[in-house]
Formats: C-alpha cells, structure tokens, sequence
C-alpha cells in the first residue's frame, strides 16, 4: 500500500457507496473519449469489464489526517478532523 492509499473497511452511518455499471462507466468514457477527439489528442480511455465501487465518506477527515501524518505526527486519540 502506498504511503496516501486508505482501505475502508466499513461504512460510517452516514457514509455511503454507489456501484458504477461497466455500462454506465463506458458511458462517462466515451464523452471524455469525444472531448479528447475534439482536441486533436490520441490519448483515449479504455472501456471497463467490471462495476467499480465508489465510496463517499468524510473527505475532509481523510485529507486532514494524511496531512498529520505527511507532517510527522499523527492525530491524537479522537481529534476531531475538519478542514
């Protein structure tokens, strides 16, 4: 795992995760695919297989944390994280 990498186990109560159809995905690909054609660019995405799982949770308390810990320290013991 890389230094800034996180592995969310289990939800908060009021997180939440979407599942993302490869269909639905494809669809989001293809538009940026199109706007990289319009640009006189090559560089397009691929097609996904499978379904991703996004989860949406406290971003904030996530990137308040990374910042403790790329400065040395770590949060303390419930420290309340906001940005």
């Amino acid at each position: 795992m890389d230094k800034g990498d996180f592995i969310i186990s289990e939800l908060a109560e009021d997180d939440y995760e979407r599942i993302i159809s490869p269909e639905e995905h494809n669809q989001f690909i293809d538009a940026i695919n199109e706007m990289i054609k319009e640009t006189g660019q090559s560089d397009f995405l691929e097609h996904v297989t499978e379904a991703e799982v996004y989860a949406f949770y406290g971003g904030h308390a996530i990137r308040d944390i990374r910042r403790k810990l790329s400065e040395g320290t770590a949060p303390e013991d419930g420290e309340v994280m906001w940005y």
